[in-house]
């Protein structure tokens, strides 16, 4: 145990000249640490439920890291690092590793959103799942195994094809003895032994993964079982003795079947004719009371039309009617005006004399029937087969069903990556990679015309609406593709 600490002192000794300078403070580790929890956030949050599942425990496990270092310093966030103990030290690296090693695999995924969707899911839980195993050795300052990396690749990632790796960690290699690796199932059951070469340096050792092994592991977490070894005693009578079993987690993402597919949309300003319909009823009225002489009528009304709407007609109804009349009802637009005469009204002759029974009455209601047209935006939408990820650019064009003869149109289109739902899928088994997002190509246009061109996530999206002979409007996208990978 004493030699282990020496080594973690001299270790950390080096360190702390080159990694961390002398101005690195407790503070700026945990500042960084907290930096990458929120970019998980934004960035892997969205890979559906695995993903947001995965963030979860990153962040459970940074934040555990977190606090175990803020207690070895008593909450006192402006020591530097290179003035801690070497278990403060070995932890506050750790956490920097970590927080380095995640900001890599986040910064691609910013620009390459084509490919490596899982991967990028695969190795957050990788790299954390790596902290959260040797934090307890880093206390006991014990021989432990922090992290891997495939040549070519970044830390945490399992590459298409397997390869070559170096496990990285501290004081793997004693006086010359490495130690055995062997590569153990999620229940730690033996899948083959790997045989292990010097790396780097004491801290690291190098081994061979193929490709068939990993396609077994596809979509689960194996590990990597590392035994070290101590060399006891001097001459004839040294021998080697093995230390407890380290664990370093390796989560292989499934295999990648990508294809894409356009989903195309227009909105249509259609113009559709209403029923006719009436408007309120206002009554026209005229009286005469005279028992001998007929009266003229003249009643006008007016209605406001309502924009869009034209007079067809016009609704009549008597109200109330004594005696007789010579009347008509006439209508331009909203105006309607009632003309004529009524007779005098009903008397009684008695010794000369004219006694008023009644009144004359003209009383009729009436109202415009107009016509109507509204316009309304009726969408169409279609969404292409999918399409197998191909290197140069890849054209699509899908034909949209014309709901009305119009030119007033919105058009859009959007990118979604598809992955195979299981290992042999058919097309009809893919399923959206909700990890990877791209914004919508937007064009208002008289029918026709070109998107505006976007660089997304990888990608380069090209894009016309073109107005197709007969009931179909073509909307037509050109992908090009950016792979790049983890």
């Amino acid at each position: 145990m004493r030699m282990s600490r020496i080594l973690v002192t001299l270790a950390f000794g080096l360190l702390s000249t080159s990694m961390f300078g002398q101005g690195l403070t407790v503070g700026a580790v945990i500042i960084g640490a907290k930096s990458v929890e929120d970019s998980l956030n934004t960035v892997v949050g969205n890979a559906g439920a695995e993903g947001r599942s995965v963030v979860n425990g990153a962040n459970g496990t940074l934040n555990g890291a977190i606090q175990q270092l803020q207690q070895l310093v008593n909450n006192d966030l402006s020591k530097q690092v290179n003035t801690l103990s070497d278990t403060g030290q070995a932890l506050a690296k750790t956490i920097q590793n970590t927080t380095d090693e995640l900001n890599t695999l986040i910064n691609i995924r910013v620009t390459c959103g084509f490919e490596g969707a899982d991967r990028l899911v695969y190795g957050v839980k990788t790299i954390t799942s790596q902290l959260q195993n040797a934090i307890p050795f880093i206390k006991d300052a014990q021989p432990y195994v922090y992290s891997f990396k495939f040549n070519g690749h970044s830390d945490g990632v399992v590459p298409d094809g397997g390869g070559r790796l170096v496990i990285s960690g501290f004081s793997l290699w004693n006086k010359g003895v490495g130690p055995d690796v062997i590569l153990v199932d999620e229940n730690r059951k033996e899948i083959k032994a790997l045989p292990a070469d010097h790396a780097n340096d004491d801290n690291s050792v190098s081994v061979s993964v193929d490709d068939a092994t990993l396609k077994s592991l596809a979509g689960r977490c194996a590990e990597f079982e590392v035994v070290p070894k101590q060399k006891k005693g001097f001459g004839p009578f040294g021998h080697v003795e093995a230390e407890p079993a380290r664990f370093l987690p390796m989560c292989v993402p499934p295999t990648e079947n990508l294809s894409f597919r356009v989903k195309a949309h227009t909105d249509f300003k259609c113009t559709k004719d209403l029923p006719t319909q009436t408007m309120n009823y206002q009554n026209f009225r005229c009286d005469n009371s005279s028992c001998e002489h007929d009266a003229a009528c003249n009643v006008q009304k007016a209605w406001t039309i309502p924009t869009g709407c034209t007079v067809v007609g016009l609704a009549k109804r008597p109200s109330e009617v004594k005696n007789n009349s010579s009347m008509n009802i006439t209508y331009i637009g909203g105006n309607v005006v009632a003309n004529g005469t009524i007779d005098s009204a009903s008397c009684v002759n008695a010794a000369f004399v004219h006694h008023l029974d009644h009144s004359t009455i003209w009383s009729w209601d009436a109202a415009p029937q107009i016509s109507c047209a509204a316009d309304s935006w009726v969408p169409s939408e279609l969404t292409s087969e999918p399409l197998a990820i191909s290197s140069g650019t890849i054209p699509v064009c899908v034909d949209l069903p014309r709901p009305c003869d119009t030119t007033n149109t919105v058009s859009t289109a959007e990118i979604d990556l598809m992955a195979g739902a299981h290992e042999h899928y058919s097309p009809a088994d893919t399923v959206p990679v909700s990890a990877v997002t791209t914004p919508k190509l937007t064009l208002s246009s008289n029918v026709s015309g070109n998107f505006i061109d976007i660089d997304t996530a990888g990608m380069t999206l090209k894009g016309t609406v073109n107005p197709a002979a007969g009931p179909t409007v073509q909307t037509c996208v050109t992908v090009a593709v950016q792979r790049c990978g983890y």
